[in-house]
């Protein structure tokens, strides 16, 4: 375990708090190889986001259901990195993450191997009015929050479907498309030269149907003719050091 490692958060875009965000986070490894836990990602329990917000208020975003899932482990060579995708959409109590416009500060922490956790930097995060405030309504809806995460329709979301399928931004109508199981309309409205669009689809379908983890899932397999020869996209969606 090498004491250079860092997580490092990539910065946002201003963004309307009508919009989904994920954000990407990497794990870099110093001069020396290194073993750390593959499960950079929410899901699986290692990774904790604390946002602070403009008026002071202090919120926690993890998974909000325990997962069983047995420690992965991968070795970063010198200056190797791992990535993974952060949905960051609600508290750990489901609530909005971002409750109304202006600057945060996010902070993310791994727990790389056992006793050995590692935090980013803090990073700013301003989110705008909304475009639309009938989506902000939607994404204040518990039912829908979970089933951003969960990949699935929950409760009484699907009427915010309906909202959130008009979206802006390709990664809000991603994680509604994999809620509503409507890959493959999604893939078909995206242009695979278009490298922005592409690194939101992979960035979205990570962050809630993560590499290592969801390999499984059939979803992910509908991806994958976008992911093409990006190397970091590559990397990102298959949870594997680049």
């Amino acid at each position: 375990m090498s004491a250079g490692l860092q997580l490092v958060l990539r910065a946002a875009a201003p963004l309307p708090i009508d919009e989904c965000l994920v954000m990407v986070v990497t794990l870099e490894a110093g001069s020396e190889a290194s073993t750390v836990s593959a499960r950079l990602n929410l899901i699986e329990g290692d990774l904790a986001v604390a946002v602070d917000g403009p008026s002071g208020q202090t919120a926690r975003c993890v998974w909000p259901w325990p997962v069983d899932a047995m420690p992965r482990w991968v070795e970063l060579a010198p200056g190797q990195r791992l990535a993974g995708a952060l949905p960051l959409l609600a508290t750990d109590t489901s609530s909005p993450l971002f409750p109304s416009p202006g600057e945060y500060t996010v902070t993310a922490t791994f727990d790389a191997a056992p006793g050995a956790a590692v935090s980013s930097a803090p990073v700013s995060v301003r989110r705008t009015p909304p475009d639309a405030e009938r989506r902000a309504a939607v994404l204040r809806e518990r039912d829908v929050l979970q089933s951003l995460l969960s990949a699935s329709v929950l409760g009484a979301a699907a009427d915010g479907f309906v909202v959130l399928e008009s979206s802006r931004t390709t990664t809000t109508r991603t994680l509604s498309a994999l809620a509503l199981d409507r890959v493959v309309d999604l893939v078909a409205s995206v242009d695979p030269d278009d490298d922005r669009s592409v690194a939101d689809v992979v960035a979205a379908v990570s962050a809630v149907l993560p590499g290592g983890f969801a390999d499984a899932d059939p979803r992910r397999a509908a991806i994958e003719p976008l992911v093409g020869r990006r190397l970091e996209e590559q990397a990102l969606f298959r949870g594997a050091p680049f």
